[in-house]
């Protein structure tokens, strides 16, 4: 809990403590204003709220403010990875943004595995058609692996 509701928490039991009950007016009017205040600060910190994942033009999403997908940091959740080396493989990335992209995942989950298999399909398409059009140089660059 935020420090200044807590502190409105406590000043709440003090006056609902130390206002003599014939003083109801008083006393309805403090605790009024007092939910008042606890409201303002909650919308305050709603506010400050940090958009962690970002979607680009083209549909794809990355981490805020960087050029890392967001596919990249769930695949690596998804395979086990922790928060932490998750950072020590894309070094541009904070714990928090880490933090903040796997909670993101996790609260439109349906969704995102949804997309991350439309993208799986998406890479699959393009590598046949890759492998396609480049098969010469592939079939020499595989037996030049071989020998």
């Amino acid at each position: 809990m935020p420090e200044t509701v807590k502190n409105l928490t406590e000043i709440t039991h003090f006056a609902s403590t130390s206002i003599p009950r014939r003083d109801n007016v008083m006393f309805f009017l403090l605790n009024r204003l007092l939910q008042y205040v606890k409201h303002i600060c909650r919308l305050r910190m709603a506010l400050t709220a940090i958009q962690y994942v970002e979607q680009t033009p083209q549909g794809g999403w990355r981490v805020s403010g960087t050029r890392v997908s967001l596919d990249s940091v769930i695949q690596a959740h998804l395979a086990g990875r922790s928060p932490e080396a998750i950072v020590g493989d894309f070094p541009t990335l904070t714990l928090e943004q880490v933090h903040g992209a796997i909670a993101f995942y996790l609260h439109n989950r349906p969704e995102l595995d949804q997309y991350l298999k439309e993208q799986q399909a998406r890479w699959e398409q393009l590598r046949q058609e890759s492998e396609a059009q480049n098969k010469g140089l592939l079939d020499r660059l595989r037996a030049e692996k071989a020998r």
